[in-house]
């Protein structure tokens, strides 16, 4: 007999339309969490942590920068490694997010147009390396394909990059 399922979701508490993760899984999970433990990051309902029998498996959505860089000491503040690195010291850890950056040239279409720019900075690139390698994680796409030209995995809706 298969399981119905399950679904999960979270969102802002306050803000609405502002930030938010769901969870649609065909087998429920173990145990279900909401944030990273910190109730000034957790109120914007951008984490859900599911635990199955042989792996955690985590859906974020980590907060955006913003135009002219409003939001990028916030972006530093909010800091999930501590948190996803204590989640994988237990079991494989599968992160599906919306890192809302990238780590490196190759995930662009618009290089030039998005360098110093909301999730190209310097700092969030230096962020980004530190999570990979602290929890340790792989970046998916790049390790399958490292040089892949043209198949990009960051696409800002602020300078109409995906068009």
């Amino acid at each position: 007999m298969m399981d119905a399922g399950c679904g999960y979701w979270s969102a802002s508490s306050d803000k609405e339309g502002y930030s938010g993760v769901g969870l649609l899984s065909p087998q429920c999970p173990l145990k279900v969490s909401y944030g990273i433990g910190e109730e000034e990051h957790d109120q914007e309902g951008r984490m859900i942590v599911a635990e199955y029998d042989a792996f955690v498996l985590v859906t974020a959505s980590v907060p955006h920068a913003g135009g002219g860089l409003i939001n990028l000491k916030y972006c530093q503040h909010w800091d999930e490694t501590k948190f996803l690195k204590g989640l994988a010291s237990h079991k494989p850890l599968v992160l599906c997010a919306d890192l809302n950056m990238a780590h490196e040239e190759i995930a662009l279409c618009n290089l030039k147009g998005n360098e110093k720019n909301a999730g190209f900075t310097l700092q969030e690139q230096q962020g980004f390396r530190k999570l990979l390698q602290a929890v340790p994680l792989n970046d998916s796409l790049r390790h399958l394909y490292p040089n892949m030209a043209y198949a990009y995995t960051s696409w800002t809706y602020m300078t109409n990059t995906r068009s």
